[in-house]
Order: structure tokens, then C-alpha cells, then sequence
């Protein structure tokens, strides 16, 4: 089992909202690999690969993803998914558009209410951490 997070970052710094994200994810249970996906962003894939936690920084650098469009983002999630149980991304209104364009209704807005294992089921409270994130679980339902 593995979880994909997205870093949120300005193709320069790692935002600090991607490292409240990642102690979510490390609470589904799973390895974590971050995704960097910018242009010119090595200094962000590098600053997420010291985060404790991380198993593998994924660096996709181009200029499609300069500007944080949706679009190109969400088809580069989608093509990375299968490979993952759930994926992750700092809440706001860049993760929830990013996984609302790669997903569908199996995307949940985490409000501190909700648990979820890597199995996408409402298992154990995380309390507060869900405040930063939103999670899609990959595949089947989400009870």
C-alpha cells in the first residue's frame, strides 16, 4: 500500500501546508511519496524529500505545469494512480480542484469529522489532522 501526496509549493519553496498534509497521509498506514510537479522545482523535490516520512519525492519538470493549471495537473494525477491506494493534497482550494479533476464523487473534503484508511472505509479519527487535507481514495466506493 502506498499514498501519493501533492506538494503544494510556487515552483520555488515547499509550502508548509504540504507538510501538515504529510502527517495525515503517514496516518493511513502507508509508504508516502510526494509529488512535485513545476517547472524549475528540484529545490522544492529536494526540500520534500527531508521531510520525515517520505519514502520518494517524485519530480515532474516542465513547463505545462508551471502556472498550477488544473488541467495538466490532474491528467498527470490520473496517470500516476493507479499505482497508489489513496492520494492526498494539502485542503484549499488547490487540492480539492486537483482531485475533483482526477477523481470523481470518491473524493472527500477531510473535516476533522471523518477517518479514513487506505482502504477509503471511515476507520479511525485523525482529529484534527484532516483539517489539511483532502483524500481521494483510488478505486471502488467510498462508504
Amino acid at each position: 500500500m502506498t499514498t501519493l501526496l501533492l506538494a503544494e509549493h510556487d515552483n520555488k519553496v515547499l509550502k508548509d501546508s504540504t507538510s501538515k498534509a504529510l502527517t495525515a497521509a503517514k496516518a493511513l498506514g502507508a509508504d508516502v511519496h510526494v509529488l512535485v510537479a513545476g517547472k524549475d522545482c528540484k529545490a522544492v523535490a529536494d526540500a520534500a524529500a527531508k521531510l520525515d516520512g517520505v519514502k520518494k519525492v517524485l519530480l515532474v519538470d516542465a513547463d505545462v505545469y508551471q502556472h498550477n493549471v488544473a488541467e495538466p495537473l490532474a491528467a498527470l494525477i490520473v496517470s500516476l494512480a493507479g499505482g497508489y491506494d489513496a492520494i492526498v493534497a494539502p485542503a484549499g482550494k488547490d487540492g480539492d480542484r486537483l482531485l475533483a479533476g482526477a477523481g470523481d464523487a470518491s473524493v472527500l473534503r477531510a473535516d476533522g469529522t471523518r477517518d479514513l484508511d487506505a482502504r477509503g472505509a471511515h476507520r479511525r479519527r485523525i482529529d484534527a489532522l484532516w483539517d489539511h487535507v483532502v483524500a481521494r481514495r483510488v478505486g471502488g466506493d467510498v462508504d
